[in-house]
């Protein structure tokens, strides 16, 4: 199987996704990879195309092994198990579409929906197969259908093609003949196993053989020279007897061949020759069959020509008796049409005492309705007079100016917010600009400090460079020393100092020579010390002046960026209050705000008493208004629709009546043309008289007198079809009949009775005669055969 393409709406965490995996660059990479965040819907994807190759899905499987069997939802009970609970969330349906080709290379189509029904419930869930020719399976065999189309039941998809998260430890479980027969079915290699199980069989087969025939070549032993030729000489006389005793069982069979061939003719003449005797005996029966025909036949041409002189006698009747169900169709028109007419008459009768009742109701409304639009047009008069000095105020106007003041206010109000912002902000940047330049006076204080720190360093680490060259010198000397007066001593071998001639008890030991040095170095380690504690003094003063010169830089930049703001608010209020014509850069605005603000106030209480007399013209307006409204609902448009409902009522029954007379013109049209139809039709003399006095006697007359003349017709062309028939069979047999004397005289020579057969006397003289000649054929090749034998 190879999936094609899937498509997936409202399912799980997938609102809509379409993946073409024919396409690059899916169709070029046989691996690829599905990534996401958790709950972006990797495994959707693979919910989706199991539900829709299988209606399952391994996600739900889990539910299984819990005791809750099923979860509210929505007041609904549903199924752990469900599949349709995998719609998405809040929406009405979803849908999954799979396009597929299976392991016979054709192209399928999986389709699997769900829906929620107009009650909010979850429904059962629909799931579809369509072949490439459009041929859509939803039967219970699908299940079945999907796997022979796959080649893997839902099982063994997965647990091999489509392993869900934590499941594949189920195939590395399962054990080897499950294993195989999944991997044979993915990969479609079964016919090699079955290849190698037919090899096995034919080697094992093939090798018993060889096993066998070694066991024989192994049991054979060489016989002697002279026992050999005796055998040969045996041999040699025992074949010239059997060539001998071969060629004389040769000469013995062809006389055995010969005698059954004789038998068998003599045999064959002797059947045939009582077949030809029983032929004899069937065809005396047959022919007397044959005479009863020929008697019979003449009795229907008497028949026949009885009936002939029976229709001639009502021919003058048939084209009447042929059109029976059209007379009695057109009487009954003429019938229906004369009722029609009474009824339709009564109606126009009524219709037209209706129609003068709706006139006089019509005459006073027309009255009533000329009244009421002169009411109508004189208070449409006094509202086009409202309307117009409402309009001689400028409504429109006067809101313009009422927006614009509120504007324009609006904007002073922004205007001294912002302009207070900028005061602020300058503030600020004064005080700023301050602190900077008390930091740089600080800053340039503790560098001289730092400098004289920095100096007594230097001096510190040269003191005690030099208290450690006299230490170390010091302490090369006395070793030198030592060595020398070591090496004297052991080369002279005196004990006498060579100095003061005092005799050497003993050498200086080393703690004897680290005491006379112990006064230098405690100098050098006061030396250090002071030097340590001098390099501390520094490294401090210079982590603070690196952290205040941080500090100054970040004054510098904060005092960059409040100039920078400055600057760009100053220029956006410029831009936003360009209309006021006020200018930050001169000065102090304030006092020009106020002014503005005053002014405004001013022009808005005008404007509010326009605005007032505004109001008061549209409420007058208004009011006229609504009294016309009033009239028109209450009085005119119900006078109105009274009106045209009567006028309506009275063209509808003038056309009502104009209708009814042409429907009785119509059916007056139908009777005549059925009256003039009739008259052509019926030919009996004074049969008008005969209908109106009693016109079902009539109709009854006239179609038993059609019925008898029908059937005599009927009749007579039945017997002419038998006479046919039975002329065509007569003719055939007799034919057969004279072939079978002309060939043989003594078929003719018994008497012939009169008696009829049953059955199919045709065929049965058509199997007589066949018979005959086959037995004639068979007497004449066994005859030929005997001859040939003798």
């Amino acid at each position: 199987m190879k999936i094609k393409r899937l498509d997936i709406n409202n399912i799980a965490s997938i609102a809509h996704a379409s993946i073409d995996f024919t396409s690059e660059p899916l169709s070029d990479s046989p691996i690829f990879l599905i990534c996401g965040e958790t709950g972006s819907g990797k495994s959707t994807i693979l919910d989706a195309i199991c539900l829709a190759l299988y209606d399952k899905t391994p996600r739900l499987a889990n539910g299984k092994s819990t005791e809750d069997k099923t979860y509210s939802e929505g007041g609904q009970e549903i199924g752990i198990d469900k599949v349709n609970q995998l719609l998405k969330k809040g929406e009405k349906e979803g849908a999954i579409s799979l396009w597929f080709d299976g392991v016979d290379g054709s192209t399928y189509l999986a389709e699997w929906k769900c829906r929620v029904n107009r009650n909010g419930k979850l429904e059962d869930e629909q799931w579809s197969i369509t072949d490439s020719k459009g041929i859509t399976d939803t039967s219970k065999k699908r299940d079945a259908k999907m796997a022979e189309i796959i080649g893997l039941d839902y099982d063994e998809f997965c647990r091999t093609s489509m392993l869900a998260q934590g499941q594949f430890t189920q195939f590395l479980k399962a054990d080897t003949k499950d294993k195989s027969d999944i991997l044979e079915k993915i990969t479609g290699t079964e016919i090699y196993a079955r290849i190698g199980k037919q090899i096995h069989e034919k080697s094992k087969n093939a090798y018993d053989c060889f096993k066998d025939a070694d066991r024989n070549i192994n049991s054979v032993t060489l016989l002697p020279s002279d026992t050999k030729e005796q055998y040969l000489s045996e041999m040699s006389a025992i074949e010239s007897v059997l060539k001998k005793d071969a060629e004389d069982m040769e000469r013995l069979e062809e006389i055995v061949k010969s005698l059954e061939i004789l038998s068998t003719a003599n045999s064959s003449i002797a059947a045939s020759n009582k077949s030809i005797n029983d032929s004899k005996t069937k065809f005396v029966r047959l022919a007397g069959d044959l005479e009863c025909r020929k008697l019979s036949l003449s009795s229907k041409f008497d028949e026949a020509r009885g009936l002939d002189k029976a229709i001639a006698a009502m021919e003058e009747h048939s084209d009447m008796f042929k059109n029976v169900q059209a007379i009695e169709a057109h009487l009954e028109n003429i019938d229906r049409q004369g009722n029609i007419q009474k009824t339709h008459e009564k109606i126009i009768k009524k219709a037209e005492i209706d129609l003068e009742n709706y006139n006089k109701s019509f005459d006073v409304l027309a009255q009533s309705k000329e009244e009421a639009e002169v009411v109508l047009t004189q208070k449409n008069t006094a509202l086009a007079e409202a309307e117009e000095e409402w309009n001689s105020m400028c409504p429109k106007i006067v809101e313009q100016q009422r927006q614009a003041i509120a504007e324009e206010l609006d904007l002073v109000s922004a205007a001294r917010s912002e302009y207070a912002s900028i005061r602020q902000r300058e503030k600020d940047l004064e005080l700023y600009r301050c602190e900077y330049s008390e930091s740089e006076g600080t800053l340039a204080s503790e560098r001289e400090t730092l400098k004289g720190l920095d100096e007594a360093v230097q001096k510190t680490r040269k003191d005690f460079a030099e208290v450690q060259n006299v230490y170390n010198l010091q302490a090369q000397v006395l070793d030198k020393a030592a060595v020398s007066l070591r090496e004297w001593l052991r080369e002279t071998g005196f004990d006498e100092c060579p100095v003061c001639h005092s005799k050497i008890v003993s050498l200086a030991t080393d703690e004897q020579e680290e005491n006379n040095l112990k006064p230098l170095k405690d100098h050098l380690a006061n030396k250090k010390k002071i030097m340590e504690e001098a390099e501390s003094a520094f490294v401090t003063a210079q982590t603070a002046l690196s952290v205040k010169e941080a500090e100054h830089t970040a004054q510098k930049k904060r005092i960059d960026n409040a100039e920078n703001e400055l600057r760009v608010s100053m220029g956006e209020f410029a831009l936003r209050y360009a209309s006021l014509q006020i200018s930050v850069s001169d000065g102090d605005i304030s006092d020009a705000l106020d002014l503005r603000k005053k002014s405004l106030n001013e022009r808005k209480e005008k404007n509010e008493w326009a605005i007032r007399v505004v109001n008061e013209k549209r409420k007058h307006a208004d009011d006229v208004s609504k009294e016309l409204s009033r009239f028109r609902k209450e009085t005119y448009e119900p006078l109105l629709t009274e009106y045209n409902d009567i006028d309506k009522k009275i063209a509808t029954i003038k056309a009502n009546i104009s209708a009814e007379r042409n429907l009785i013109e119509q059916s007056r049209e139908s009777a005549d043309a059925s009256n003039e139809k009739v008259d052509e039709l019926i030919s009996y003399p004074d049969w008008k008289e005969t209908w109106s006095a009693d016109s079902d006697g009539f109709m009854s007359k006239l179609r038993n007198d059609a019925e008898k003349y029908n059937n005599e017709v009927r009749n007579r062309d039945d017997i002419k079809i038998v006479i046919e028939r039975m002329n065509d069979v007569i003719n055939s047999v007799s034919e057969i009949c004279s072939r079978i004397i002309g060939s043989d005289s003594s078929f003719g020579a018994e008497a012939i009775v009169p008696v009829e057969c049953p059955g199919n006397v045709l065929t049965e003289w058509g199997a007589l005669e066949r018979g005959i000649c086959v037995d004639r054929d068979n007497i004449k090749k066994a005859e030929a055969d005997g001859k040939k034998a003798e």
